[in-house]
């Protein structure tokens, strides 16, 4: 307990030192009654009903279903391993990219 207390005394002389800017939120957060957050990651921007995605996850976002298949196609030649599909939001069907034979 006494050393946690010794690491926030720490910061706090190490902040005043280089200005209020370098609080870190636990010390800020003793020394005053607002709590600050940390700042939450950006939102990707949805535009777009077709959304390519590899191994589950959404990589991008495209507004016709012929671009997103040529740049799923591009990666499945690169990678044929991973699963690349077309996930249509508007109509919430996934169409799995193969390669051509």
């Amino acid at each position: 307990m006494r050393s946690r207390w010794r690491v926030r005394l720490a910061w706090a002389t190490f902040a005043m030192a280089l200005g209020a800017a370098a609080v870190p939120a636990f010390a800020a957060a003793d020394s005053a009654s607002t709590v600050q957050e940390a700042p939450n990651q950006k939102a990707k921007k949805e535009i777009g009903n077709y959304r390519l995605q590899v191994d589950r996850q959404t990589k991008a976002f495209y507004l016709t279903e012929d671009a997103a298949e040529a740049a799923g196609l591009v990666i499945k030649k690169g990678h044929p391993v991973v699963q690349v599909s077309i996930y249509n939001s508007a109509e919430g069907v996934n169409k799995i990219i193969e390669l051509p034979k």
